[in-house]
């Protein structure tokens, strides 16, 4: 307990500030994105527009390392066009997809309504006051930093079984019909600045939604898919 409530109750209450049952309402979201990240093989940067419609369709368009790539994952498959081609995504690449529709939802802490909240305690981040929760999830441990006061994310830390620990520091928080977006997430890999996001734009439930995009390039899929649906 702390401040008389429980981990769960403050839990709770950031799930709220994140955008809370509005999640229900929400149909679509597209935004602009400008991604710099640090790999074995180099500096990769990439700018683009993404949208994600509900549940977990996924459509890229970017320009990654100067070159013009379109990525898609309607819930089934995924694909890939450059370089004038076009192909299937490998099972790595439908679970970056995932990853990054996971990161989505993470944004607005839907995922640890799952988990078990362990332990809740007062703490600083720089001069932020903040809340740390210690959360369970699917046999992994992460750390919620809160404001203390109005309960919003200020950042996560996820600890993987050999020690390794990914963070995502959210800054510039801005609210877009009733859900909080983030203009800035900072990278982190145990300690170490590995890249940055730059998010602008955002766009929640378009008029018009470009479903067509989702629809299999693959005859053989759309064929499964119809059959499905008799």
């Amino acid at each position: 307990m702390l401040f008389g409530q429980s981990g769960r109750e403050i839990l709770e209450k950031a799930v709220q500030a994140a955008g809370g049952k509005q999640w229900e309402k929400l149909k679509a979201l597209r935004f602009k994105q400008i991604l710099e990240v640090n790999t074995p093989v180099g500096k990769i940067s990439s700018e683009g527009v993404i949208w994600f419609v509900k549940p977990n369709k996924l459509w890229i368009r970017a320009k990654i390392a100067g070159v013009d790539v379109e990525q898609v994952f309607n819930g089934k498959i995924g694909w890939i066009r450059q370089f004038g081609k076009m192909r299937k995504l490998t099972k790595e690449e439908v679970q970056e997809m995932n990853t990054i529709l996971e990161s989505l939802r993470f944004q607005l802490l839907l995922p640890y309504q799952e988990g078990k909240v362990v332990s809740v305690e007062n703490t600083k981040l720089g001069a932020q006051k903040a809340l740390r929760l210690h959360v369970k999830r699917n046999g992994k441990t992460y750390y919620l930093y809160l404001h203390r006061e109005l309960y919003y994310l200020l950042k996560v830390e996820e600890v993987f079984p050999n020690g390794v620990v990914i963070a995502s520091e959210f800054r510039e928080p801005v609210v877009i019909e009733g859900f909080r977006f983030y203009r800035k997430i900072t990278l982190y890999q145990n300690g170490k600045k590995i890249g940055q996001v730059e998010n602008s734009l955002w766009e929640v439930n378009p008029k018009k939604i470009p479903r067509e995009k989702f629809k299999s390039p693959f005859p053989k899929e759309n064929a499964s898919e119809q059959e499905r649906r008799k």
